[in-house]
């Protein structure tokens, strides 16, 4: 019979303070060196989930590791000895329409429309050139957009490219299409001119910390 540990790393934590109530230092370093011809068990992130599968003896015979959404670091007890692979997920990619109506922040309106921070960051990298969204953003301000999703088991893993796009910002209505082309990709308007210009709208990197607007804060 088996006792099966799962957690997620912990904030400033290594692999050896993650098990230290599971594993010995020893077995640690063993575990280590078993699974560094396929990943480097030295940098764990913090959040990424881990499971240690124990025997009646308190040895470790199975130990695995969320490396990201779609790969998981496992390593098995043969023998003496611990083999390790990574187990990689297939990924599924659907095109799906977010829309959504600006009421504090654009972070906000992408967070009601049930989407991650994410997709609001490569929206405003899409229109970086003509909008500035850490001071240009208002309320009543809206935004369709249509992006592809990659799922594994039908479970959303990350954002693929943005297809197309739609941002009105009053009675302006800013269109953005996606075209992949022998020149490299770019964002167009619907009369073909490109969204790339020579200079960006803002001289700093729209960020989550800059996501409110108010009008009585200052300009940076």
């Amino acid at each position: 019979r088996l006792t099966v540990v799962r957690g997620t790393v912990g904030r400033n934590e290594t692999l050896a303070s993650t098990l230290q109530d599971l594993v010995p230092p020893a077995g640690v370093q063993v575990l280590v060196e078993a699974a560094r011809p396929v990943h480097d068990l030295a940098r764990i992130s913090v959040g990424r989930p881990f499971g240690v599968a124990l025997g009646p003896d308190g040895l470790m015979r199975a130990f695995t590791y969320g490396i990201d959404e779609v790969r998981t670091l496992r390593v098995l007890r043969q023998g003496e000895e611990l083999r390790a692979d990574v187990l990689t997920r297939s990924l599924e990619t659907r095109t799906a329409v977010v829309a959504g109506t600006i009421r504090s922040s654009l972070f906000g309106a992408v967070e009601a429309a049930g989407e991650d921070d994410q997709l609001a960051l490569d929206l405003a990298d899409v229109y970086a050139w003509d909008v500035d969204f850490n001071t240009e953003i208002q309320a009543g301000d809206s935004f369709r957009v249509a992006v592809e999703k990659q799922v594994a088991d039908g479970a959303f893993v990350r954002y693929g490219r943005i297809l197309a796009a739609e941002l009105v910002r009053g009675e302006r209505v800013l269109r953005a299409v996606r075209h992949e082309g022998a020149r490299g990709t770019g964002y167009y308007d619907p009369e073909g001119r490109p969204l790339r210009k020579a200079f960006l709208r803002s001289p700093l990197r729209f960020t989550r910390i800059s996501s409110r607007f108010s009008r009585s804060r200052l300009h940076p």
